[in-house]
């Protein structure tokens, strides 16, 4: 943390070691799988409201006593019949369920479909610039990793001098 209230501070990546750049691109990994979750869950979350949203098509005056198949689980469904097809009770959220028209209650729908669209959009925009830190640094743990190589081969031929010879090219 900076000393500017709170705000981050910038590190320059190329000026870090294996370890510490290892560790940066870890975090970056969890931020990434956190980002992909989050985007995931709001997708289902959207098919959800958009499910319901097309789900208000069916309900025409003309489908009144109609049978219907009621859901007790995700699984268990009791035969039903439609007594009313001009309003519907909506799950607002935690629980709450308010009475609207088919017209209110697809409009509140897809206000829920835009609001997750836009969430997501702003997720995804996160996503891809951790994607892109994580690229950056995978390049820079490669050059890292080379250089240490190459500095490992140099000592090697070095050392696999003759003792003598190690002394004259010192001189």
């Amino acid at each position: 943390m900076s000393g500017d209230g709170g705000g981050l501070q910038s590190v320059d990546l190329a000026s870090l070691d294996i370890n510490q750049l290892n560790q940066v691109k870890q975090q970056i990994d969890q931020e990434v799988r956190l980002f992909e979750q989050s985007v995931a869950s709001l997708k289902y979350a959207q098919s959800k409201f958009q499910s319901s949203v097309d789900s208000l098509s069916g309900m025409t005056p003309d489908n009144t006593n109609k049978e219907v198949l009621v859901p007790l689980t995700e699984s268990l469904y009791i035969p039903g019949r439609l007594a009313r097809t001009e309003k519907v009770l909506i799950d607002i959220g935690t629980g709450y369920y308010v009475e609207m028209t088919i017209e209110k209650g697809r409009q509140f729908l897809k206000s829920r479909v835009q609001f997750l669209a836009d969430e997501m959009g702003k997720v995804q925009a996160l996503l891809r610039q951790k994607v892109d830190m994580q690229g950056v640094c995978n390049m820079l743990l490669q050059g890292k990793v080379q250089q240490l190589q190459e500095m490992q081969n140099m000592q090697q031929q070095f050392s696999s001098l003759p003792t003598g010879s190690a002394a004259a090219a010192a001189r």
